[in-house]
């Protein structure tokens, strides 16, 4: 299931006014209506105007008790409400937990979209995204209910879920639908943070450097250093291209929260960039691989040394890839067990015809290496060109729509 950025500003366009009262009456409803197949027009036959019930469906209007007794009957429910105020709490802790990387209980859902809110951040924070997917298409339907907290909230468990199908921008973009401010203390600073590191992954350098210092900023006036440290590794390995490597020791050794792991990283990630395979490859060979983008940076320092007995040995190991990584991670395999002529169908096919070029710009120079490379080599020149042009084109989409 590929849910369309385009789908989601639909819904949110429609959202013209915000919901007169926080109840779950209406989104009840609408899920028993949906369930039974029923249009509006359906549902409301015999009781009241269409109109009436898609206002009660979106929390426009509370339907008197005669309504809610003949709804009732109509679609074979009980109409009770939840306890709002629970749910807001399970959705609190949930901004919270995502902020500390704390715990949280499980928990299941019931029929209005409060509590399937709030389980589709449980599953997100527990990386669960086919089944939050599943609950994802159904919540779309409910935007209109949704008071302003509770959209900031759908918008960035989307942008989490794009993440993990490698869509940089449409995860970037699902946050700038975002317009109100300070709804939310904690998740605010959520949304601010998870928007500067996508920008940090994808090279956009004005949004970088308008936004960077302000958020360090920040982020160390309310004491989130953790947060704090995360960021600076995102930040100094897009740094990389452009610092020596005495420019890169001086601000490792500045940065003394910086865990040794993290330095290890930057600095292979430095020489891997800078094309010193070697260099790089010494750091990592006795480093713990336990994150899948020092894994993802291991493979392709292995690949351009064609170390191909040490590459199958990590090719295995199992971790959370987004689309793109996994792509990458199967070309690698593919390159080192088949003939040519199958590794250039691959990348003719999988690669130019049924997938878009990554947003992350590690992972694009790599297309872009690798690729042309090896089309070339084999006379495709046509097929070389034209995955220029897409890097040429992907390169420039990702800097668009980004403010």
């Amino acid at each position: 299931m590929y849910i369309h950025i385009s789908t989601i500003e639909h819904y949110m366009n429609m959202r013209k006014y915000l919901p007169n009262y926080d109840d779950e009456f209406g989104s009840i409803v609408k899920h028993h209506r949906k369930k039974m197949n029923m249009t509006l027009e359906e549902g409301a036959k015999g009781i009241c105007s269409v109109s009436y019930l898609s206002k009660v469906e979106n929390n426009l209007i509370k339907p008197s008790e005669k309504y809610i007794a003949l709804l009732s009957e109509r679609f074979q429910i009980k109409l009770t409400s939840n306890d709002s105020f629970e749910q807001e709490n399970i959705l609190d802790n949930i901004i919270e937990s995502m902020l500390f990387n704390l715990p949280i209980d499980a928990f299941k859902y019931d029929e209005d979209y409060k509590s399937k809110l709030n389980y589709f951040g449980y599953l997100v924070y527990h990386k669960m995204y086919q089944e939050a997917k599943n609950i994802l298409e159904d919540l779309i339907l409910y935007i209109k209910n949704f008071n302003d907290l509770e959209l900031q909230a759908f918008l960035y468990f989307v942008s989490l879920i794009f993440q993990i199908e490698g869509r940089l921008k449409d995860s970037f973009i699902a946050l700038e639908l975002i317009k109100k401010k300070n709804v939310h203390q904690k998740l605010d600073l959520l949304i601010q943070k998870e928007k500067l590191r996508i920008a940090l992954m994808m090279n956009h350098h004005p949004y970088i450097q308008l936004h960077y210092e302000k958020m360090i900023q920040k982020l160390v006036y309310h004491g989130y250093y953790h947060l704090v440290n995360e960021l600076k590794v995102y930040y100094f390995t897009y740094m990389n291209q452009f610092l020596n490597e005495a420019q890169l020791n001086k601000h490792l050794n500045d940065n003394l929260h910086i865990s040794k792991e993290n330095k290890v990283y930057l600095k292979a990630h430095f020489y891997y960039i800078h094309m010193r395979y070697e260099s790089a490859y010494e750091l990592m060979k006795n480093y713990t691989i336990n994150d899948v983008r020092s894994y993802m940076l291991m493979l392709l320092i292995l690949n351009r040394l064609n170390k191909k007995d040490e590459l199958f040995k990590m090719i295995n190991l199992s971790f959370e890839f987004t689309n793109h990584e996994k792509l990458l991670v199967t070309y690698l395999k593919t390159k080192y067990t088949v003939k040519q002529e199958e590794l250039l169908e691959f990348l003719r096919y999988d690669v130019l015809k049924m997938n878009d070029l990554p947003d992350e710009k590690l992972l694009i120079d790599f297309w872009y290496q690798e690729g042309i490379d090896l089309l070339k080599q084999a006379g495709y020149y046509k097929d070389a060109t034209q995955l220029a042009q897409n890097v040429y084109y992907k390169l420039n989409d990702i800097s668009l729509n980004i403010d």
